[in-house]
């Protein structure tokens, strides 16, 4: 697994759109949790604002992120914002579907994950 200083790059892009990703990690457990939830949070209270957060590389979460990023969607409503998860590898949307999230938070732009072959 790559190293726990999770990177959260934010991107601000007209209309009230903001990207944000990820750098130097592929999972997001507790850990990351309080300063995500932290950033997350600053964002999503502009008013009408479109918060996409791209999980691209992120292969693994736990409950206390799938927690928080439900949490922000619903504070996101309150301000008229919105949260779209962008860049979900199957396995990930798996997790997110096992813990029946997935009707809860809009995920957009499902990435299929590549498979490796091995030489016969």
């Amino acid at each position: 697994m790559k190293s726990k200083n999770a990177i959260i790059i934010v991107k601000r892009k007209k209309n009230n759109k903001v990207e944000t990703s990820f750098r130097n990690i592929n999972f997001l457990n507790k850990d990351s949790t309080v300063i995500l939830r932290i950033r997350l949070t600053q964002l999503i209270v502009i008013q009408n604002t479109i918060l996409e957060i791209d999980l691209k590389g992120i292969t693994f979460i736990d409950n206390s992120v799938i927690d928080t990023l439900n949490l922000v969607s619903r504070l996101g409503k309150r301000y008229n914002s919105r949260v779209i998860l962008t860049n979900v590898g199957e396995k990930l949307l798996e997790l997110i579907r096992l813990v029946k999230e997935h009707s809860v938070l809009d995920i957009r732009e499902i990435k299929a994950e590549t498979k490796t072959m091995k030489a016969a």
